[in-house]
């Protein structure tokens, strides 16, 4: 995968600065949080490059994740804390609250909003109750002293453990079940996200869909069971299991999809 434009351009220069700092120092270098987009594009840089890196978002389903780069040779980094980059953090809605659930995107604005940069917010995993997130540990403290409200609701903040979060991500998918006629990229995005054949095509061809991790960018992708499909903008569906054919000779399928 290359480079499309300069903001690319200026990333993988970053990347390459960081590369070199850890040779330099002779210790690891990491970048803030990635969207899958960069994560794309420094996978490949790297792996051509024949750089050594590990990949942390605070759990094994991140979408957002951090890229952690390793001296070239033989380095030993067996005991390395990669958590200790990170904070989790719960906000708790109140137990009446006024208008509907804050949806992801009020959350992120009220971050946003504080002054934050994106590419130090990790995930944000959105419940009826309320939303889990990680960051920065850098920056924790201070989200915890300024959030006071999402829209018109006040709210909680706590810290909570790595482990508490995890259960959370594990409680927050819809499980669907129904049919396809193929196991097609597009076939398999209308039935997990319920968005039209038409919008699920578009997606693909805009570079907004990645199938663990790598950009999908052919409509007749086969998908197999266990891969996680990450649509920008949308969410992340993982296709859990894949049936008999029906009667009508379609594809009995079950797909969780994140919310």
């Amino acid at each position: 995968m290359e480079a499309k434009d300069k903001s690319d351009q200026l990333f993988l220069n970053r990347l390459l600065d960081l590369s070199r700092k850890a040779n330099a120092i002779n210790w690891i270098t990491h970048t803030d949080f990635l969207d899958l987009h960069q994560l794309s594009l420094a996978k490949s840089y790297l792996n051509k490059a024949g750089v050594n890196y590990q990949t942390y978002g605070g759990y094994v389903q991140a979408e957002r994740v951090m890229l952690f780069m390793y001296p070239t040779g033989d380095f030993d980094h067996p005991n390395y804390e990669y958590d200790n980059h990170v904070m989790y953090i719960r906000i708790e809605l109140p137990s009446i609250i006024s208008g509907k659930n804050p949806t992801h995107r009020d959350y992120l604005g009220a971050l946003m909003n504080l002054g934050i940069e994106r590419k130090l917010i990790g995930d944000l995993l959105v419940d009826e109750q309320g939303m889990s997130m990680i960051c920065m540990a850098t920056i924790g403290t201070f989200i915890m002293d300024q959030i006071v409200s999402i829209g018109r609701n006040k709210v909680s903040l706590i810290t909570i453990s790595k482990s508490d979060f995890e259960r959370i991500n594990n409680q927050s998918y819809k499980h669907i079940k129904g049919t396809v006629a193929s196991l097609r990229l597009d076939n398999i995005l209308k039935l997990g996200t319920g968005l039209s054949r038409q919008k699920s095509v578009d997606y693909i061809r805009m570079g907004r869909v990645f199938i663990n991790g790598k950009e999908a960018s052919q409509i007749s992708l086969t998908v197999k069971v266990q891969d996680i499909i990450s649509i920008r903008g949308v969410g992340k569906i993982r296709l859990e299991n894949i049936g008999k054919p029906t009667k009508k000779n379609r594809i009995s399928v079950e797909i969780d999809h994140y919310q």
